[in-house]
């Protein structure tokens, strides 16, 4: 592949990934300042994004490592 599309793909991939690691701490902040104050669907589901994020997470560094590894290897 063309470096410079696998740099292009590199720093979309960071600018999702700054997008999700926001969300994900923003979500975490917000569990952890209403715990007392929400009820036990919310905190389920809450959860649940957190999950999502976090997994959603992996999958973009494991892209951006396996797109770094193409260019290195060039």
């Amino acid at each position: 592949m063309d470096k410079d599309f696998l740099k292009e793909k590199i720093g979309f991939y960071k600018l999702l990934l700054t997008f999700i690691v926001t969300m994900d701490a923003s979500t975490m902040a917000w569990v952890f300042n209403n715990f007392s104050k929400i009820s036990g669907l919310k905190v389920i589901i809450t959860i649940a994004v957190i999950v999502t994020l976090t997994v959603f997470i992996l999958i973009l560094i494991k892209k951006t490592r396996k797109n770094i590894k193409l260019i290195i290897g060039e």
